[in-house]
């Protein structure tokens, strides 16, 4: 069985590990996907968006509504740059709601 070494929380701060860093629960991908926002509002994203192709939510999303949740949570942030954990970093206003985001 997998036994963590810490437990992260949403808004946590990673000050005590020696990172300038927030940790941001960002479901949508899996319910347990998470970001840390670094530097100047910077974003380490993980799986929520890529940009193998144009940046864009990554293709597999679980639950389309938490992704937009996610995504509408990063632009009031005012994340700048994404670093995506598949792809090139890519600005956050690059990402366009397409028909796949809006649709039910």
């Amino acid at each position: 069985m997998f036994e963590p070494d810490i437990y992260l929380e949403d808004g946590q701060s990673l000050a005590e590990y020696g990172f300038d860093a927030t940790v941001l629960h960002l479901p949508g991908h899996t319910r347990g996907s998470l970001g840390v926002l670094i530097g100047d509002n910077d974003l380490l994203c993980g799986d929520l968006m890529d940009s193998v192709g144009k940046p864009s939510l990554q293709f597999f999303i679980d639950d389309m509504t938490a992704a937009r949740a996610s995504l509408e949570r990063l632009r009031d942030l005012g994340v700048g740059t994404v670093y995506p954990g598949h792809g090139k970093p890519f600005l956050l206003e690059r990402i366009r709601v397409e028909r796949r985001l809006t649709s039910s």
